[in-house]
């Protein structure tokens, strides 16, 4: 009697209080301890080889010495006059990057794996017929350490920070000197504190570690000649316009990006393409509840862990050195001249910003800007050509141009994926879904009752209500918190396949609304057109 009673209670549970209840379960407020690591290059052993490069950043595996022992900068350094006074004068003069021209923003391309190809092409990577990942141990490599190129800042921590701020934004705690000198802006002739914006640890976050700045160093001069040879400061190659300082950043080992994994590894399936898609868009709403916009996603900036026994793979956006975070405007930026920096990558950048026009009183609103980016990319991870990218002689539509009946078709995916890919792709961005709400699309099709994919999303006839929706959450987190749930008993859910899919559904525990699942609803039966 008393389970009955139990059931009975509920199923009188109304759909919001069962929402905040759950989300109040899953919602992760902790921090994880930050690995005490050290913040000399000297203290890291780098791999022989490097992992990539672009533009404004080259990336090395790297490991911890077992040994290590500390050692100064200034004993580093082979010549005292590498060293530079920053002057008594505006930060702001010295290193803020907030306005760039069209130059400066093809030379703040984030990370790409070496020989890449044109980037509105899309990319090219040589890979092996038959891709295997390399055997990890206790003694392999576990970390990655970014060395940014420094080509304009003075070479001091000061000035360091500030300028790569951004490319630090995910760091789980942020360093004392990283922190003091950024806390402190000029406004009116003083030093005033500064909103500062970090950004709490996510699961389809890069896992970020540790940043420091220290002496421009390369363990392969011959490399570094070849590869970069203008990033390096004179003390090391004479043609070098390098600074003598830059900004080192430790971050997760993860085994690819997505575009080698897609090249390499395929797609095994429309589920596994769903869940990949899901864990971008759970990214790109934690970035959304931040304030925060990435601005320039593209296969090479999302890094991967693959699943050995060949299930899902864990994503994770990365590289935000052209993001928008700032607390005094949020996603909304004025857009007063073209001097203002509104991206990355052009190729794929949403309708809404490539063709605004900038003038007095406009503004760029990148609310859904980087949901529209990944149904771009969804393309590519179902194994297409992206629409937006030239291949070869074929022109790749104009993100900004282009007519939604342009699209490739997705006629042989999955019914719901291919919902979510189309209205993602929407050039009106009010017709358009949050990434919340895409993302709450793709996890009712994963985590649904059998019955619900037979009557409702198939046929329509029977939409799920409130209340049905109520007891699917509650099953859903039973079987997250109760490993003894059992599937055949209570078997009216499709669980996940693995520890990725798992931890994917509880990050989204962890945010759901009553609101953005119904519209989720409406999106899927076909109500929201």
């Amino acid at each position: 009697m008393k389970g009955k009673k139990r059931d009975e209670n509920i199923n009188l549970m109304p759909l919001d209080v069962c929402c905040q209840v759950i989300k109040n379960t899953f919602q992760k407020t902790d921090i994880n301890n930050p690995l005490d690591l050290p913040s000399d290059l000297a203290s890291y052993e780098l791999s022989p080889q490097l992992l990539g490069k672009g533009c404004n950043a080259s990336i090395y595996a790297a490991r911890v010495n077992s040994n290590h022992h500390e050692s100064s900068i200034e004993s580093s350094l082979q010549d005292p006059d590498d060293f530079e006074v920053v002057p008594m004068e505006p930060m702001d003069e010295v290193c803020d990057t907030s306005s760039d021209s069209d130059i400066d923003e093809e030379l703040e391309d984030d990370f790409v794996v070496l020989n890449p190809d044109v980037e509105e092409h899309g990319p090219h990577l040589e890979l092996p017929a038959t891709f295997e990942l390399p055997a990890k141990s206790e003694e392999s490599f576990n970390l990655a350490i970014k060395m940014m190129f420094n080509y304009d800042v003075l070479s001091n921590a000061i000035a360091i920070s500030r300028a790569f701020e951004k490319e630090y934004l995910p760091l789980q705690q942020v360093p004392n000197e990283l922190c003091d000198s950024t806390m402190l802006q000029w406004q009116n002739g003083n030093h005033v504190k500064k909103k500062k914006k970090y950004l709490v640890p996510h699961p389809n976050i890069v896992a970020m570690y540790h940043a420091f700045s220290a002496p421009v160093d390369v363990h392969d001069l011959a490399e570094a000649k070849e590869l970069f040879p203008a990033a390096l400061p004179r003390r090391i190659h004479t043609d070098g316009i390098g600074r003598n300082m830059t900004m080192f950043i430790v971050m997760k080992m993860y085994d690819m990006t997505l575009t080698e994994y897609i090249q390499s590894v395929g797609c095994p399936s429309q589920r596994v393409a769903m869940v990949i898609i899901a864990q971008l868009l759970e990214g790109v709403s934690h970035l959304v509840a931040n304030g925060i916009a990435h601005r320039d996603l593209k296969g090479n900036n999302i890094l991967v862990n693959v699943d050995p026994d060949g299930g899902s793979p864990h994503v994770v956006l990365a590289d935000f050195g052209c993001c928008l975070a700032d607390s005094n405007v949020s996603l909304v930026l004025p857009y007063p001249s073209t001097y203002t920096c509104i991206g990355g990558n052009t190729a794929l950048m949403a309708p809404e910003i490539k063709l605004a026009e900038p003038g007095p009183g406009v503004y760029l609103d990148y609310s859904k800007s980087d949901a529209w980016s990944i149904g771009a990319i969804a393309y590519e991870v179902l194994g297409h050509r992206n629409p937006f990218y030239r291949q070869g002689n074929q022109a790749g539509l104009d993100s900004g141009m282009y007519e939604e009946s342009e699209l490739p078709s997705l006629a042989d995916t999955h019914t719901a994926l291919g919902r979510v890919i189309r209205m993602l792709l929407r050039k009106d961005p009010s017709k358009r879904p949050t990434p919340q709400v895409a993302a709450d699309m793709l996890h009712l099709s994963l985590w649904q009752p059998e019955w619900w994919r037979n009557a409702c999303w198939e046929s329509g006839h029977i939409l799920p209500t409130q209340r049905h929706i109520t007891n699917w959450l509650l099953r859903v987190s039973m079987a997250t918190v109760d490993s003894d749930y059992s599937r055949e008993e209570h078997g009216s859910c499709v669980f996940w396949q693995n520890a990725t899919e798992q931890q994917l559904c509880e990050s989204w525990l962890g945010r759901v609304k009553d609101s953005e699942l119904m519209q989720a609803v409406a999106g899927l039966c076909g109500i929201w057109q």
